[in-house]
């Protein structure tokens, strides 16, 4: 923390650097910090001056001392003032020569380069301002001292704004070309000391640790390279995953594990019916609490729907749960047709939903070795192609998409489809003796004439 000398302190180091600056681009340049309609009192023409125009409550830690006293009004922790410093700093110098512009220039890149005010320019700000006059106001600053380093930022302030602004500050003085800099964040230690209790001798209560499980990471049951897509058998691994009851929660829906392949630090189990290609979320629960309603499904190991007497599972409310960790469930491609130049038919498991974003892209195969391979990219109908006057499930997702490509060069194509950003696999192929050996082979589609 800082005394009340911080704002001072701020502003004095501000000046100091933008000497330097001010220096390097205009030689006999000066730094002034005076209100705008004082500049030109006795001031040398080439200069920057730095004002600070308003001060404001830094929003983030505001309220961060809170509470600082206890109902006896005794003070229980220091009171600590958070606040934001705004100057407007300006540019004066021959026209002709563009001098205002230069010191812009070099003011720009110098606080670019060095936002931050750190402790070591504070305290040689404070130094050669007491070495001639070691009673010097800024002798007891202590804002060198302060955890938080204060940072410049440019500020943005539209012309309407910066006209009121200037003609607020300086009415009778002509404009200047100007910048606006936000100095946050400046913590100002009010004056008293807290009561200090004495340190606790020892505690009269027990306690036992709490197996919170954790998880580390989503992957294929059969590797962490290969893709996770519907029905895939799924490895999750963490630590402290086995407990009571446990489940495996991905989204609405709750998928008992696979007993034999389960430990305290994976837990296997195959992915349900039902869940979209793109973004899925999964999180390991343990230790029944109580039953929560009847919105929810519970699948068993395999993925298959395990439902109670009512039709449905009624969905826990847990003791303990992991955190939620992401993956990528990829769209695969059960059949691809080009039924003629214009229009290519895929079939896509798992089936994809009205709303979801669903882009085609092919990629020419073996393309000729003086040229790059062609590749296009096509967005699908409408809905998905799905039709308003569609009823029941066929209103709300469909496995067959009928993209309409235009201009694409008749040839052989390898074909992938995205599902809100999730990537269908394309097949590499394996045979050592194969021309193709380790390269992509399908699934392709000809593009007829």
């Amino acid at each position: 923390m800082s005394n009340h000398l911080a704002i001072a302190t701020v502003t004095a180091t501000f000046s100091q650097l933008l000497q330097q600056a001010a220096t390097e681009a205009v030689p006999g340049a000066t730094v002034t910090t005076k209100r705008p309609e004082q500049v030109d009192q006795g001031i040398p023409e080439t200069r920057v001056n730095i004002y600070l125009y308003q001060v404001s409550p830094n929003l983030n830690m505001r309220n961060a001392d809170l509470p600082t006293r206890q109902r006896n009004a005794k003070l229980v922790q220091q009171p600590v003032v958070a606040i934001d410093l705004f100057y407007l700093v300006s540019f004066y110098g021959d026209e002709n020569q563009l001098e205002p512009q230069r010191l812009l220039g070099k003011t720009l890149s110098t606080i670019h380069a060095q936002p931050i005010l750190t402790p070591a320019r504070i305290r040689d700000t404070i130094r050669t301002a007491t070495a001639s006059d070691t009673e010097h106001y800024l002798a007891s600053s202590d804002l060198a001292d302060q955890i938080d380093q204060v940072r410049f930022t440019p500020g943005s302030l539209t012309l309407e704004e910066f006209s009121k602004l200037w003609s607020l500050l300086s009415f009778h003085a002509p404009h200047a070309l100007s910048l606006i800099y936000q100095a946050s964040v400046v913590l100002i230690e009010a004056d008293g000391r807290p009561e200090r209790a004495l340190p606790v001798r020892g505690s009269r209560f027990g306690a036992a640790p709490f197996a919170q499980p954790s998880l580390d990471r989503v992957q294929a049951a059969t590797g962490v390279r290969d893709p996770i897509v519907a029905g895939s058998a799924v490895m999750l691994v963490g630590q402290r995953l086995l407990g009571e009851e446990t489940r495996v929660r991905i989204g609405d829906v709750e998928v008992v594990p696979v007993w034999e392949q389960t430990s305290d630090t994976r837990i296997a189990f195959s992915l349900p019916n039902g869940l979209r290609a793109g973004i899925q979320k999964v999180q390991v629960c343990s230790g029944v609490r109580s039953a929560a309603g009847s919105s929810s499904q519970v699948a068993n190991g395999s993925g298959t729907s395990r439902q109670g007497g009512n039709g449905q599972m009624t969905p826990q409310s847990y003791l303990a749960e992991s955190n939620v960790i992401p993956f990528v469930l990829r769209p695969t491609l059960a059949s691809v047709t080009a039924t003629n130049a214009t229009t290519i038919a895929v079939t896509l498991d798992p089936a994809v939903g009205r709303d979801q974003r669903v882009i085609l892209w092919l990629n020419e195969l073996n393309p000729p070795r003086d040229r790059a391979a062609r590749s296009y990219s096509f967005q699908a109908p409408t809905s998905n192609g799905i039709s308003s006057s569609n009823t029941g499930a066929a209103a709300l997702e469909t496995n067959a998409i009928a993209f309409t490509i235009r201009n694409v060069v008749s040839g052989d194509y390898l074909i992938r489809v995205h599902v809100d950003g999730a990537e269908s696999p394309l097949t590499i192929d394996t045979d050592p003796n194969s021309p193709t050996y380790d390269q992509y082979v399908s699934p392709r589609v000809t593009i007829p004439a």
